[in-house]
């Protein structure tokens, strides 16, 4: 299984679309959530992405994790999530 840590995985790449379902998979079950709970990977990988290349690296986790926090004491559901994510993009957009 390749992971962005092992020599073979090129920096910076997401893991294959199974490994990365395998792996929501256990987090889900160690953390005693369902399969609902998963959230929309695309949509906060891309995020991800852009903070980190048009804020800075170490900024796209921490934003992802806050953008979490602000969808799950909105509801936490898809629409919550989607809203986070746009005001963030807005922010991530302004001069």
């Amino acid at each position: 299984m390749l992971t962005p840590s092992d020599p073979a995985t090129p920096a910076g790449s997401a893991p294959p679309p199974a490994e990365l379902a395998a792996w929501t998979g256990r987090v889900l079950a160690a953390l005693g959530l369902s399969d609902d709970d998963a959230p929309d990977a695309a949509l906060l990988l891309d995020l991800t992405r852009q903070v980190a290349h048009q804020v800075t690296r170490t900024a796209g986790p921490l934003t992802c994790y806050l953008v979490g926090v602000a969808a799950a004491r909105r509801g936490g559901t898809p629409q919550d999530l989607a809203q986070a994510v746009a005001q963030v993009r807005a922010l991530v957009a302004e001069p």
